[in-house]
């Protein structure tokens, strides 16, 4: 059992008839000890004193409630021992297995056979007993038989006979007596007698006969009683007198209580029974993974909350950037309706200096001085440097006469014919001619003005 990993203390709750009786214990310094008692009225009364992460919780079902059987399987695997004990379960009880729980512990190996305790209780009064510690948030790890828990403390502190002889004890009780009768300290039989409803002694004598089936030609030896109220110490003792093979009886404290003794079973890394029914893992291992997903969920939730807030602080920065910018560029912005003034200004002026021709500009000085009867099919303009004019004229005097009134121009420093030809005697007379910019003659000689 690995309670030590996972709390502080262990805490075994045992229910009595009007209270709740508790034991917690701690290991230390590799000893694991109980370090105090007390009771509580109800469970919620023992919540309130107990922090739950801090305590692993074992409780205990009544040997009342419970039928206790040993049986010899074939020695194998503990997850094969359960097989075989699924397999016959319904011939050790005649109640439906839906309405029983049950469990197993192995007590010892001989001849390849392993001895079984096998533990069988109903079910409705294992999650009682649960159902009301799960209620206030102290759910049980474990749910054990009391009478065999204290039968187990009692023989590790040497207070039961170890010997090959068949063993009594009994734990006397107001209304009924828990006996265990065992064999070289292994259990053989567990069994409750109500006292009144039938004779003590003859009931007694009729389960070690029923042991002596098991364990035959074996020698009946002492009874041990524990006694806990002092008003069921003389029924037992007078008993323990008329026992013939010796008695003793534990009283004033020399038994350790059920929750002692639950406490200390526990403890123990060694396979113990747990009536816990299988709902109750399942439930609890259901509410664990829903608890890793709330977590998960909340941790999910955090971190886009930090993200979001994170967002939104770059976001703050960014909004006041963009309102200092706003700010300067307010400021900025009667400085820039002047500069814009005053490039519009400054274009308006170096349109009026601007020497240069458009293609417009010379086309309608070259349409103005184009006679009549001549005709361009080409004209290719290059900015500022030369005009290239295609076309024909009814006679060559034309071209010719064409080409001096555009030497006459102020827009064209010089006119040189590229080809001029006629075609036929009085035929049209095609013509080329290339006519250069004066801007272009005023920059390759350093700029100037002209008229």
């Amino acid at each position: 059992m690995n309670w030590k990993q996972k709390a502080t203390n262990l805490t075994a709750v045992s229910f009595a008839t009007d209270r709740l009786d508790v034991a917690v214990g701690r290991m230390e310094d590799g000893q694991f000890r109980v370090e105090a008692e007390s009771t509580a009225t109800n469970a919620a009364e023992l919540r309130q004193r107990l922090n739950p992460p801090e305590h692993q919780v074992v409780t205990a079902i009544g040997a009342e409630e419970t039928f206790c059987h040993t049986l010899q399987l074939p020695t194998t695997q503990p997850a094969e021992l359960q097989q075989m004990l699924d397999l016959q379960m319904d011939q050790l009880t005649p109640l439906p297995l839906e309405e029983v729980v049950y469990d197993f512990e192995p007590l010892g190996t001989a001849d390849g056979r392993t001895r079984v305790l096998v533990a069988i209780a109903r079910k409705s009064a294992v999650n009682e007993r649960v159902a009301a510690l799960e209620a206030v948030g102290l759910p049980p790890q474990r749910v054990s038989v009391d009478v065999v828990a204290l039968w187990r403390t009692l023989r590790s502190r040497q207070l039961l006979p170890a010997d090959d002889k068949l063993n009594v004890f009994v734990r006397w009780a107001a209304d009924r007596a828990d006996v265990v009768l065992s064999v070289r300290e292994q259990p053989v039989v567990l069994r409750t007698i109500w006292l009144g409803a039938a004779d003590f002694a003859e009931e007694l004598q009729r389960t070690i006969l029923a042991a002596q089936v098991e364990e035959p030609q074996t020698e009946v030896g002492r009874l041990t009683f524990a006694v806990n109220a002092v008003a069921d110490r003389e029924p037992a003792e007078e008993l323990a007198r008329r026992w013939p093979g010796g008695a003793e009886v534990l009283v004033n404290g020399a038994a350790p209580s059920l929750a002692t003794s639950l406490c200390l079973d526990a403890a123990t890394t060694e396979r113990r029974l747990n009536l816990l029914p299988a709902e109750w893992r399942t439930r609890r291992r259901t509410a664990h993974r829903r608890q890793i997903w709330l977590r998960v969920g909340i941790a999910i939730a955090a971190v886009y909350v930090g993200a979001l807030l994170v967002l939104l602080a770059l976001t703050g920065v960014r909004q006041a950037h963009l309102n200092r910018l706003q700010t300067e560029t307010t400021a900025l912005r009667p400085d820039y309706e002047q500069a814009r003034r005053l490039q519009s200004e400054l274009v308006a002026m170096q349109l009026q200096l601007d020497t240069k021709f458009s293609a417009l500009d010379v086309l309608r000085e070259v349409s103005v001085v184009m006679p009549e009867n001549l005709k361009l099919s080409g004209y290719t303009f290059r900015r500022d440097d030369t005009v290239t004019l295609k076309g024909q004229a009814d006679s060559a005097p034309a071209v010719y006469d064409f080409i001096s009134k555009l030497e006459q121009s102020e827009l064209f420093a010089s006119v040189k014919t590229v080809g001029v030809r006629t075609e036929g005697a009085g035929g049209l007379t095609k013509f080329e001619l290339l006519a250069t910019l004066k801007s272009a003659a005023a920059g390759k000689t350093g700029g100037g003005t002209w008229r």
